[in-house]
């Protein structure tokens, strides 16, 4: 078991101990300097975390499933935004018939975040390594239970999705939802160099909230399928208090990534405070729309 796995069992094992928010706090205080108020909460980290733990929705457990979320994406008639499968769902990593997989393609857990492998060459492709590694998602009790609990009952699983062209380049437009509504885009670049954040409003205005060593200089281009994807936004956002929908677009089609309810654990660690405090007065938590 690797330093990282062990360390994360011994989180959630002290989580259980003490509690879920008595952790949370903890994590946020030791880790980020933050105090996260569940009983009043103001900023938009303090709201998110609020919505994790004192108002749970079986429908954002269901969408923060990445196999399950296929089919609300299709409810709400967007079925041509996701990303072919290659078979279905496995729930061992020996279910997969490697030998048929195409030249390329992306391998990922069904929950969670940062649980991808990429595969642009088939040739050069460690297979009895991603086997591993997939085991370890499938068996590795991150169900984060006693931090993130929409994690707790999604079983872990394992999808295989068609490579998309310039995949090491894409960028990740990730689309804040609030009562239904998109309010500012956080977009991800130069992911697999070194990760750089830029934020904008809906009118792509550059907006100055990043902070740490994810701020990037540079800025980027506004997308051409941007109103395209600010509706597709607002139909995947519907039914949820808060969420992040993500995007990409390449060339001129989009397609959908995931539906995200906690981001950075709901800490939000990359954000400005004065922007975490400005956007939680825009987030209502007794609407539902």
């Amino acid at each position: 078991m690797s330093i990282k796995a062990i360390l994360r069992f011994v989180i959630n094992r002290v989580a259980v101990l003490i509690g879920p928010e008595t952790m949370l706090k903890m994590e946020a205080k030791i880790r980020f300097g933050k105090t996260i108020n569940l009983d009043e909460p103001q900023t938009l980290s303090d709201k998110i975390c609020y919505l994790e733990f004192r108002d749970t929705d079986s429908l954002v457990e269901m969408c923060s499933d990445k196999y399950a979320v296929r089919n609300y994406v299709s409810s709400k008639g967007l079925e041509h935004l996701l990303v072919p499968l290659i078979g279905d769902v496995y729930e061992r990593e020996d279910e997969i018939d490697f030998g048929s997989l195409p030249h390329r393609f992306v391998l990922k857990a069904t929950y969670g975040c940062q649980m991808n492998l990429i595969c642009d060459n088939k040739e050069e492709f460690n297979f009895d390594k991603a086997k591993k590694i997939m085991n370890g998602w499938i068996h590795n009790g991150f169900n984060r239970d006693a931090q993130e609990p929409h994690y707790k009952n999604i079983q872990h699983r394992v999808i295989c999705e068609q490579f998309l062209d310039g995949a090491e380049t894409i960028l990740d437009y990730k689309i804040h939802c609030f009562n239904g509504k998109p309010v500012f885009i956080l977009v991800c670049s130069e992911r697999y160099k070194g990760l750089k954040l830029n934020v904008y409003d809906l009118e792509w205005q550059p907006m100055d909230v990043i902070c740490g060593k994810y701020k990037n200089d540079k800025e980027i281009k506004k997308p051409t399928r941007l109103l395209e994807m600010l509706e597709i936004s607002k139909c995947l956002s519907k039914d949820f208090r808060f969420v992040r929908v993500d995007l990409y677009q390449i060339e001129e089609k989009v397609y959908f990534g995931e539906l995200t309810f906690t981001p950075d654990g709901g800490m939000l660690s990359y954000f400005t405070g004065e922007f975490d405090k400005n956007m939680g007065q825009l987030l209502f938590l007794e609407e539902r729309k």
